[in-house]
């Protein structure tokens, strides 16, 4: 799925691509938040614009305005995700606050079973806790697990969506770390686990990437493979599922497209989308089904 500056979606199965036009009371850069059950949740730049919607059925819904602005413009961290105790879409969003002794961070928990926001008490601050400085959502794991996950700046942080409890994961430790700096590290969903890029030495003065994915309890980090060392990329946006990873090139940007990675095969091509101009952002599966 591409999402495009003129409010409008293109959403490419490798077999048709389809245009959709997001609602007109949608203003500002619009950014994919999360996909969950084959609903897809997208805000603007500050997140105080939200709204859910079924690409299958064109059925989008414009939800309440938060109440909290964040003191650092355009900062933002928001995911999307299914409480499947109470069988409830919820959504968690966090801003800065700014206090006498600092920044603070706040939270609050939209329901959609009462299409409404409440405040949630943070147990941490920018002290304890820092957020990627780059841009993203949270993770949320196909499986109806009903937690949460955000990449800090040196560790991870979920949130328990029913039981409204934050926990932190320490980022995986490679037993050969890079020579210098520490892992270089990106949040993403893999074959139903939350995983991780990390950097580590090959053993002959350079540097690979590998993929690391987080129990289901949430305490230990398990080595799934390296990637090639011959790719060269930034970063990786998205899983695709069946070893399938889109990458962005070096130089990725504007007119720049992402690139498809096969790791079982060790080949990579050009992702061949609908604009130089536009991005791929986001991989959804999409439910018929899902009306409401």
């Amino acid at each position: 799925m591409e999402v495009a500056k003129d409010h409008q979606i293109m959403i490419d199965n490798h077999e048709t691509k389809t245009l959709l036009q997001l609602p007109v009371y949608f203003y500002g850069m619009t950014h994919f938040v999360s996909c969950c059950n084959g609903l897809v949740c997208f805000a603007n730049h500050d997140s105080r614009i939200i709204f859910l919607g079924n690409p299958m059925t064109r059925r989008f819904k414009k939800l309440p305005t938060p109440q909290k602005k964040s003191v650092i413009p355009d900062w933002c961290k928001i995911g999307f995700g299914f409480d499947d105790v109470s069988r409830d879409y919820k959504i968690i969003r966090f801003v800065s606050d700014r206090k006498d002794t600092g920044y603070s961070i706040e939270a609050e928990m939209y329901s959609a079973d009462v299409d409404s926001w409440k405040e949630i008490r943070v147990p941490f601050d920018p002290e304890t806790f820092q957020f990627a400085s780059h841009g993203g959502g949270g993770v949320f794991r196909p499986d109806q697990s009903r937690v949460l996950y955000f990449e800090g700046s040196r560790e991870v942080l979920s949130f328990d969506l029913h039981d409204e409890v934050f926990r932190v994961h320490p980022f995986p430790r490679p037993a050969k770390l890079p020579l210098q700096g520490e892992p270089k590290s990106y949040l993403l969903e893999s074959e139903g686990s939350v995983a991780m890029i990390c950097d580590e030495s090959s053993g002959d003065g350079k540097t690979v990437r590998s993929l690391w994915t987080l129990d289901r309890d949430g305490g230990n980090w398990t080595k799934k493979f390296n990637f090639e060392d011959h790719l060269k990329y930034n970063h990786v946006i998205l899983y695709l599922g069946d070893g399938q990873f889109v990458v962005a090139a070096e130089s990725y940007g504007y007119g720049r497209r992402p690139i498809f990675y096969y790791y079982k095969k060790g080949n990579a091509r050009e992702y061949l989308g609908a604009s130089p101009a536009r991005q791929l952002t986001s991989v959804v599966i999409t439910l018929k089904g899902l009306n409401n």
